[in-house]
């Protein structure tokens, strides 16, 4: 959705559509596994990929040293489980 600028300004609650309700609630549980809400590291971020309305695959951000961001997790998880991306595949993010 494309808002204009001096529209968007006035806006105070923007109303998600209930399947992203679904993937974002979805997402918070994946971080909240994994890293815990709210604890010193912050790392209450994962990613998940979309195919015809339904989740495929999902994935916390980790941190083994070095940071991996969830995008870049849930891209290997992918690649592990031999699901190829295809084009008209979504990939959500919590930030």
């Amino acid at each position: 959705m494309i808002i204009e600028k001096e529209k968007a300004l006035r806006i105070e609650k923007i109303s998600i559509p209930d399947f992203d309700k679904i993937i974002y609630s979805h997402l918070i549980a994946v971080a909240k596994e994994q890293h815990g809400l709210g604890q010193e590291h912050g790392a209450a971020v994962s990613a998940c990929i979309v195919r015809e309305d339904k989740i495929i695959v999902s994935a916390p951000s980790a941190v083994t040293g070095v940071i991996i961001h969830a995008e870049q997790n849930v891209l290997g998880y992918a690649k592990k489980m031999g699901i190829i991306i295809e084009p008209s595949d979504i990939l959500y993010t919590t930030l």
